[in-house]
């Protein structure tokens, strides 16, 4: 529920009707001349307000917008994984807006690919290659990006050694080995 504040909002028969952002505000009540109210739809990003009573409206872009919430990260599934990247990452949260908010998702500043929106709660993307600890996802809907938490860090799983070839040499040194692992 929001609260419009201006002038020349009619009568309480005139049937003022608001947008936000160009879609219906839901339940518009007339309060005053000077103050209406109505319950926000959904959206992401900013929004202009326009007022509209009977064939008379509001000037566009007049400054006065309506910010919907940003997004926010409260968990990354799974929060580590292998160094060449190729995997899908669940980001869990909120405010990731609807199917046509096309979600930008970055991994420690780095985008991943094939972003997509499952829900308001829940985007995926394909990992890029990294490698260390701390990764901070952002998830970006529209123009608004989710701040840093804790909660939104990803860490690329650390060198594992798997075997040496040779696997022995002589105590001189001097022996070439390659070592074969992953990470």
């Amino acid at each position: 529920m929001v609260t419009i504040e201006g002038q020349n909002f009619g009568e309480e028969n005139s049937n003022p009707s608001v947008t936000i952002g160009g879609k219906p505000c839901l339940n518009v009540v007339w309060l005053s001349g000077k103050k209406l109210e109505c319950v926000t739809p959904s959206g992401t990003g900013v929004g202009d307000v326009r007022v509209f009573v009977l064939d008379e409206s509001s000037p566009e872009n007049f400054g006065t917008v309506f910010e919907f919430d940003a997004p926010m990260v409260s968990g990354v599934v799974p929060s580590h994984g292998p160094c060449s990247g190729g995997f899908t990452i669940t980001v869990e949260g909120k405010n990731f807006g609807a199917d046509k908010s096309h979600p930008k998702i970055s991994l420690g500043g780095v985008e991943c690919t094939d972003p997509a929106w499952v829900s308001d709660s829940e985007v995926t993307c394909v990992a890029p290659m990294g490698s260390g600890e701390d990764k901070t996802v952002i998830v970006d809907i529209l123009g608004q990006s989710s701040k840093p938490v804790p909660e939104s860090e990803f860490a690329y799983d650390g060198p594992m050694i798997k075997r040496l070839s040779p696997p022995n040499g002589p105590t001189i040194g001097g022996t070439a080995v390659t070592i074969i692992g992953a990470n």
